[in-house]
């Protein structure tokens, strides 16, 4: 491929056009925009779009793009600024440099996150424009967010982090720390906190953040995948493939990098200055259709959660989702079940063991009843009075937070 490739519709840009929360927005941004398919997604609920890429390629057929769809565009593939009058704005620089002092209520950016190190390219493999920063290119974008999102604004990327063994000093258990109670795995031989606690420090003070670890690929597997993307291959020049794929190894062996990790990265501002929420775990498992909207859901939730105490968390009179459905295991001939399980059809496709509180909660959630409703309901039932009937509310409390911050309940 020529160093100049523009990128065209692929598995990666499709993911992020799904993984993006489609609700309506004033300003969005799509940062490093490419053949500019997310800025024609954009432009179906945004009223005004900038689109920005360091290719002036890659400018073009945006521009080509966006007029086959009749948009009306300002600036242009060598315009460093534009005037902002047509709905869709086209800015040339390097990542967050076009836009400086701007701010946006939606940003998407599958920006080039791949290391490419200079002894690969020394081997032969040129520098790709659409994939290749030259160097750390996330946790510099990934900082500079917080200058460009308005209040209760959100950025949606895509990209990949480095797996080693231990965890930077200094990360607090607060900024890396996932949700046990969801259920989410890790790759075997995978040291997962080196990950979070690296991703964590990226975040800017101030936002939320919800990191989702998709994949985990050993050294070779990453260096191969991209060495083929870049059309080297053994095939045609197997010394060539031979001797990229010794100094990407050697590269990764130096620094210690064991694993490289894929995911999604959602940062997101609060409406309001408060305690933020960090969110980093590994999701392997899919549901059906579109993630965006489950993601908007997810963080309405959370906003919520953020403003309530556990007495208004008890007075939530909640819903079950539509696509939860319940499975329930038993040994022949018992009465009660062994295992319940609530499975998540859309959204993340999550599983979760339920427990008996949750299972009680989920059974009735149709609005009718609140949170504390259901558990003084729960409580008469098993006969539980006191400090045990107390330890019942407040576990109900705490398994209605989670369910509403992941989709299984939606607050009515």
């Amino acid at each position: 491929l020529a160093a100049d490739h523009v990128l065209g519709i692929g598995g990666a840009g499709l993911t992020l056009a799904g993984l993006t929360p489609r609700t309506q927005v004033r300003t969005a941004l799509d940062l490093g925009c490419g053949c500019g398919i997310q800025t024609l997604y954009l432009l179906r609920h945004a009223e005004h779009v900038v689109a920005t890429d360091i290719s002036t390629r890659a400018l073009a057929f945006t521009a080509f793009n966006a007029a086959l769809a009749g948009v009306s565009v300002t600036g242009g593939p060598d315009a460093g600024s534009g005037d902002g009058t047509g709905r869709l704005e086209l800015l040339r620089g390097s990542l967050l440099e076009p836009v400086a002092g701007r701010r946006f209520d939606l940003i998407v950016s599958n920006p080039p996150f791949v290391l490419t190190p200079p002894a690969v390219r020394e081997a032969g493999l040129p520098l790709m424009e659409y994939r290749d920063a030259g160097g750390p290119v996330l946790p510099v974008l990934v900082a500079g967010l917080g200058e460009h999102l308005e209040p209760g604004s959100t950025a949606v990327m895509l990209g990949n982090w480095e797996h080693r063994p231990g965890s930077p000093e200094g990360a607090g258990a607060h900024d890396c720390a996932s949700d046990p109670a969801i259920g989410s795995t890790t790759a075997p031989g995978a040291d997962d906190s080196s990950w979070r606690a690296a991703v964590a420090a990226w975040i800017p003070e101030g936002l939320d953040a919800w990191v989702i670890e998709r994949e985990v690929q050993d050294p070779v597997e990453y260096a191969t995948m991209w060495l083929r993307d870049g059309g080297l291959t053994p095939e045609r020049d197997a010394a060539g493939f031979d001797a990229a794929l010794g100094a990407w190894i050697g590269d990764f062996e130096a620094r210690g990098v064991e694993g490289v990790g894929f995911g999604f990265l959602i940062v997101h501002r609060p409406q309001r200055p408060r305690e933020p929420w960090r969110l980093l775990e590994e999701v392997t498992t899919s549901g059906r259709g579109a993630p965006g909207p489950h993601v908007a859901e997810v963080l309405a939730a959370r906003e919520l959660l953020a403003g309530l105490d556990d007495e208004a968390v008890a007075a939530v009179h909640p819903v079950l989702a539509p696509d939860v459905t319940e499975e329930r295991h038993l040994v022949p001939g018992a009465a009660e079940p062994t295992v319940i399980l609530l499975r998540q059809g859309g959204g993340l496709g999550r599983t979760i063991r339920a427990t008996t509180a949750m299972a009680a909660l989920a059974g009735v959630a149709d609005g009718e009843l609140s949170v504390g409703q259901v558990a003084s309901a729960v409580a008469a039932l098993s006969g539980l009075t006191g400090s045990d009937a107390a330890a019942l509310r407040t576990e109900m409390i705490d398994v209605a937070r989670h369910l509403l911050a992941t989709g299984f309940l939606t607050a009515g």
